[in-house]
């Protein structure tokens, strides 16, 4: 590794893509920690390119490791307060308008409809969130669906929580088009 950092430092072409290519491998299984694949990956990405960057400027191959992981580590904590800011300002600028929808529907039977509308766009757009939500409506257990499905515990709690989102989303939106 530090041989490959010194003929990268120099300018050899190859050497830095296959630091690249290094980093990303070694990243993404660090980057593991994040339970969503997809942003594992990004996550994994924007640490190489901070680190392609400007590696260049340091003095020492025996500091780089160092440096690499605390980039990543940096990344991944950034990711998780996102993750954490966004969950609150979704749960309080929600909660609110939430109250209001459900008020509102008990006049009339709108928030049925959209709720109709809002089912019917996920089966239709993403059928696979919306067998997961509905074998999970009706009552079976992660085992099951998971063996029903033929998926992974992790990929059944990301279909599940993408449906709910799309479907959260929809109804905020009021299954507008």
């Amino acid at each position: 590794m530090k041989e490959l950092w010194k003929k990268a430092a120099l300018g050899d072409i190859e050497a830095e893509k296959k630091l690249s290519r290094h980093l990303l491998e070694r990243f993404s299984v660090l980057a593991g920690l994040v339970i969503c694949k997809e942003d594992a990956r990004d996550i994994a990405q924007e640490a190489c390119a901070v680190i392609l960057t400007e590696y260049k400027s340091l003095k020492s191959p025996f500091e780089y490791n160092a440096w690499a992981q605390k980039i990543l580590k940096n990344k991944i904590a950034s990711y998780f307060q996102r993750k954490s800011v966004e969950n609150r300002i979704f749960s309080e600028n929600h909660r609110d308008n939430l109250e209001n929808l459900v008020e509102a529907s008990a006049e009339n039977n709108e928030i049925m409809q959209i709720l109709i509308k809002c089912l019917k766009k996920l089966v239709d757009s993403f059928p696979r969130y919306a067998r997961v939500i509905n074998l999970v409506q009706l009552g079976y257990n992660t085992n099951e669906i998971c063996g029903r499905m033929d998926i992974s515990r992790n990929n059944l709690y990301v279909l599940l929580n993408r449906g709910r989102k799309i479907m959260r989303d929809c109804v905020f939106d009021g299954g507008a088009e």
